[in-house]
């Protein structure tokens, strides 16, 4: 009877949740905004797409008064799952400030965080303020891959120190790594290690975007299509997720597209708001208006990408083959194409990848052979 019970309060906050994010949806009202505090960063990640761009050179990121008044506006826009991000959000001064406020708002807080500046005195504050989730990267099972990756010396002990420090506060983390041809023959050791260290969940993710300001170099780490497909089809990998071929495109043609602009939202470090952190559609600065101004009476081109809600409503998706693996984002296809509704290479080379693995585990099929050879990896450093 008590499992019973469970099980059904569970599934009362699950239909609650839906019909919340239907009601968003209905009124375009951002329930998840990310707050990107700065580009600044202790560290140097090879993979990282944060850069400052030439529109931003010069300009001043928020002051604490300017962020407590756009936390404010947030929280009256509807927003409930906030997230502070970077750079790296410990290297502001005035953070536990923007945090505590964040707190106060009574939002569902998550932090973003590389882990290396959390001591036992950090550990002790977060244990005060309590978020619902911090989210820390794990490049490596190794000190070397990871020191590597990350292009600092003595992250990976800091990294693994600040989860421990957080377990012993029962506090919630997500450690998650980003597999590249680097640490991809870790791939088992590093699902071990994190989960040993007490994480309440542990992500991979396989995609390496390009950089802000338009750079390629990131992708120069991106794994290859076989060790793509090896990840997709092992006991770690994500082929449980994929979808089933559909007999018609109707069913994928009807997938929702991502909430940017709508039911989600991000503002960046000099008060830009903006449908996502990776899509430059900015709907105007905070500094000249208010957010309920810009969210209720935005230009033109954030009144186009609103009313695309589904893969069929944009013509670059509506008769293509890998509509049904298809994972997009507006952002990276405006970073390549220049325009948020096309089709970006990305995304097409993930969703054969995702065809050919779910017909491998159909039928046995094998992975066709690589269109394009492997490009040589270039040195990142020590």
């Amino acid at each position: 009877m008590i499992g019973a019970g469970v099980i059904s309060k569970a599934a009362v906050a699950e239909q609650r949740a839906n019909e919340i994010a239907q009601k968003a949806e209905v009124h375009t009202i951002p329930l998840h905004a990310m707050v990107e505090l700065t580009h600044r960063c202790n560290l140097d990640c090879v993979h990282c797409y944060c850069q400052h761009l030439d529109t931003t050179r010069g300009r001043r990121e928020l002051r604490t008064r300017e962020w407590t008044r756009v936390l404010d506006e947030l929280a009256e826009l509807g927003v409930l799952h906030l997230t502070l991000t970077g750079g790296e959000i410990l290297v502001r001064p005035d953070f536990w400030e923007i945090a505590r406020h964040a707190k106060a708002r009574r939002f569902s807080l998550t932090l973003f965080t590389n882990g290396t500046l959390i001591t036992e005195a950090v550990a002790d504050s977060l244990a005060d303020l309590r978020p619902t989730s911090i989210e820390m990267s794990l490049l490596g099972a190794t000190e070397q891959t990871h020191d590597r990756l990350a292009r600092a010396n003595g992250a990976w002990r800091r990294t693994l120190r600040a989860a421990d420090l957080l377990r012993e506060r029962s506090l919630a983390f997500v450690l998650k790594t980003t597999l590249m041809r680097e640490n991809f023959r870790e791939l088992a050791e590093l699902e071990r290690t994190a989960t040993g260290r007490g994480c309440r969940a542990y992500r991979i993710g396989t995609e390496i975007s390009p950089r802000n300001d338009g750079s390629l170099e990131p992708e120069q780490h991106r794994i290859g299509p076989c060790e793509l497909f090896d990840y997709y089809v092992s006991a770690v990998g994500g082929a449980p997720a994929l979808p089933v071929e559909q007999p018609t495109r109707g069913p994928s043609r009807d997938k929702s597209l991502c909430g940017a602009g709508s039911t989600g939202c991000a503002v960046d470090p000099y008060g830009d708001l903006l449908p996502c952190l990776q899509l430059f559609l900015p709907f105007g600065s905070a500094r000249e208006r208010s957010l309920r101004q810009m969210w209720e009476d935005p230009p033109d081109q954030i009144r186009r990408l609103r009313s695309a809600t589904a893969y069929g409503d944009l013509p670059a998706c509506l008769a293509c083959d890998l509509i049904d693996y298809c994972r997009r984002c507006h952002g990276l296809a405006l970073l390549e194409t220049g325009a948020w509704e096309s089709c970006d290479s990305r995304a097409r080379e993930m969703a054969e990848m995702g065809r050919q693995v779910a017909r491998h585990l159909r039928d046995g099929a094998a992975l066709p052979a690589a269109a394009a050879p492997e490009r040589p990896l270039a040195p990142v450093g020590d």
